[in-house]
């Protein structure tokens, strides 16, 4: 192929010449400008898998690696050179940047990672650099929290709060006051309707109470008792029954 330098393309073609800079709808570049095309569009080509077409970049090898590109089904794909990254940047700095590894992170120092060739885990949201703090089981229907293999519908390594509202079972009930846990005086269960509360009461000497909270035996009833349909101590605490 021969080289051809043409100046002073006549302007009727709309096809404006600078030495090697190139214009198209205008008469003067903008500087540091090698095409300029004002008034109308750059067409280009299909791309496809092994991006043969398109708009592509050269490194500092002079290799075109990095391409932009449309495969003939209307999307638009952008591909980063070999070994490269795709950044997006904004004026104040870089936002987004989609990495070799398919990691998309975030420009506060957060990663979301999505793992497209994990035939489990469907996304991962972690720290930049550090371990999952959430991990989506797309096989499994799954969600861990502080735990990348969770293995129930929700499996959680680390306390759970609930500042209010309290947790809802499935026969429906909802449990505002815990049955059980560390630190306390001791255990209570609710009425399945939530009222009353502390039921029935263990404390941490192994006493159980039935409506007190502070029981001063091994069982302690403050009310009456039946027994076989027969109630053998009257709500005075008498005994009807020798």
């Amino acid at each position: 192929m021969t080289d051809c330098t043409c100046n002073n393309f006549p302007s009727s073609l709309g096809l404006v010449t600078f030495g090697d800079k190139v214009g198209i709808g205008v008469t003067s570049l903008v500087t540091n400008t090698r095409l300029q095309i004002d008034g109308g569009y750059l067409v280009l080509p299909n791309g496809d898998s092994s991006n043969n077409s398109g708009l592509k970049f050269l490194n500092t090898s002079g290799v075109k690696d990095a391409a932009v590109y449309e495969a003939n089904d209307n999307n638009l794909r952008f591909r980063a050179g070999t070994g490269g990254q795709i950044v997006m940047v904004g004026a104040s700095g870089t936002y987004a940047v989609f990495d070799s590894n398919g990691n998309i992170l975030l420009r506060d120092g957060t990663a979301f990672r999505a793992l497209s060739n994990d035939s489990v885990t469907a996304l991962q949201i972690k720290t930049y650099g550090g371990n999952a703090f959430v991990t989506f089981d797309s096989t499994n229907q799954r969600v861990g929290i502080g735990t990348a293999s969770p293995a129930q519908k929700l499996s959680v390594a680390g306390v759970i709060e609930s500042t209010t509202g309290g947790f809802k079972f499935p026969d429906g009930t909802v449990q505002t006051t815990a049955g059980g846990g560390g630190g306390g005086t001791g255990h209570s269960l609710n009425a399945a309707d939530g009222s009353p509360t502390d039921v029935v009461y263990v404390d941490n000497a192994g006493n159980v109470g039935v409506g007190t909270t502070s029981p001063q035996a091994k069982l302690d009833v403050v009310g009456a008792v039946r027994v076989g349909g027969r109630q053998v101590i009257n709500s005075s605490g008498q005994a009807l029954y020798a």
